[in-house]
């Protein structure tokens, strides 16, 4: 079986090799003239608009980190 599988895979290698007798394709050349391009810039229709800043708030209340001045004061209320 193993032969067989071996036979198949070069034969399948051998069948699509290029032959050496075939005509190699010759390159082509290609020459473009120069071309005058003449216009000018536009711009879009309409007004452009962006995305508007996001309101910065100014705080009313003051975020404390910690407490510890309030739990020593309460300490003596228990």
């Amino acid at each position: 079986m193993r032969s067989i599988t071996i036979a198949l895979c070069f034969l399948a290698s051998a069948s699509f090799a290029q032959g050496k007798n075939e005509p190699r394709a010759k390159p082509q050349i290609v020459e473009f003239q120069p071309a005058d391009v003449i216009g000018k810039g536009e711009v879009p229709v309409g007004a452009y608009y962006g995305i508007p800043p996001k309101p910065k708030f100014k705080r009313m209340i003051r975020v404390r980190l910690n407490f510890n001045d309030k739990l020593a004061e309460s300490v003596h209320e228990m």
